[in-house]
């Protein structure tokens, strides 16, 4: 088999799991979906930041008043990309329902006999869908539910074919405080059933997550604005980590952001990135820190969105 197959498997059991971690399985999951997000250090969960906040808080949908498509594109690791591509519609009540998949898939990889003939590919696909509800309870406080489904599916020569699914469910909140401008976020991602695949016996867990965060927006003048972002995150009983953010908005044309973050499996450091409009469509991007492991020193995500 070819072995440059290795890093990238290795890489991506590794991404989210410490020495001492409760390790998880399914961790494209963790990988962070979003430009503007990733930029600000991952510092969303009390953002109402349009599409995206269907990966971070279900609840952020709810101020959503047009119909809004979300693109992204990250590689995530070497030989490896992660996509995201979501679509949000607000109802005549004033809620708003959204769908999105996510796909992380490592590009085939030749397998050659002791002789080096060719035997085929290895293939490995990762995915996740999920429909979202959000709605505003009152005036301060909104409300999000998504119900997902993860899928696996791997193939090879010599083994064949072998995929397995779970289910699972997000659930947020956000409060606006009677301070102006600052809001309390929290949500529990990825709660569900355990990801076992065809003829094995082993069973990979889904990284429930909890986030507990806050923003605070202020208006300098009507053509700037600024965005801080503080959240905290814990993958099951691992250790809890942080993230900060912050976001210049320039007539709400174009974008300055920088940020921190610390991940488990000892990944921290600054977080940046940039995003301007033309007419409807936003263009935003991000650089973030990751482990070694993935074959980058950084990784670098690519988001569009178009507002309807």
């Amino acid at each position: 088999m070819n072995l440059k197959i290795i890093p990238a498997l290795l890489a991506f059991v590794f991404i989210a799991s410490g020495a001492h971690a409760v390790t998880t399985g399914v961790d494209f999951l963790k990988l962070g979906i979003g430009a503007r997000e990733t930029g600000m250090g991952e510092a969303s969960v009390a953002s109402h930041s349009g599409v995206d906040s269907s990966y971070w808080n279900p609840a952020g949908l709810s101020d959503i008043t047009q119909t809004e498509l979300s693109l992204m594109h990250s590689d995530a690791i070497i030989d490896a990309s992660l996509n995201f591509v979501g679509v949000a519609v607000p109802l005549k009540n004033g809620d708003v329902i959204c769908v999105n998949t996510i796909v992380y898939v490592i590009k085939p990889v030749p397998v050659t006999d002791a002789s080096g003939q060719s035997m085929g590919d290895l293939n490995w696909l990762d995915g996740a869908a999920a429909v979202s509800y959000a709605r505003n309870i009152t005036d301060s406080i909104s409300a999000g539910l998504s119900a997902k489904i993860v899928h696996r599916m791997e193939s090879d020569p010599i083994f064949g074919r072998s995929e397995g699914s779970a289910y699972a469910f997000d659930a947020g909140a956000i409060y606006k405080t009677h301070y102006k401008g600052l809001s309390v976020g929290y949500a529990l991602l990825n709660t569900g059933t355990e990801l076992q695949m065809t003829g094995e016996v082993k069973k990979d867990t889904l990284p429930q997550t909890s986030r507990l965060g806050l923003t605070y927006e202020y208006e300098l003048d009507k053509n700037l604005h600024l965005v801080g972002s503080w959240d905290f995150h814990r993958i099951l009983d691992n250790s809890w980590h942080t993230g900060a953010g912050v976001e210049i908005n320039i007539r709400n044309e174009f974008f300055l952001r920088t940020g921190f973050y610390e991940k488990d499996g000892s990944i921290s450091g600054n977080t940046f990135g940039f995003g301007f409009m033309v007419n409807q469509f936003r263009f935003d991007y991000s650089s973030i820190p990751v482990s070694e492991m993935t074959g980058y020193n950084r990784n670098n995500k690519f988001s569009l969105s178009v507002f309807f």
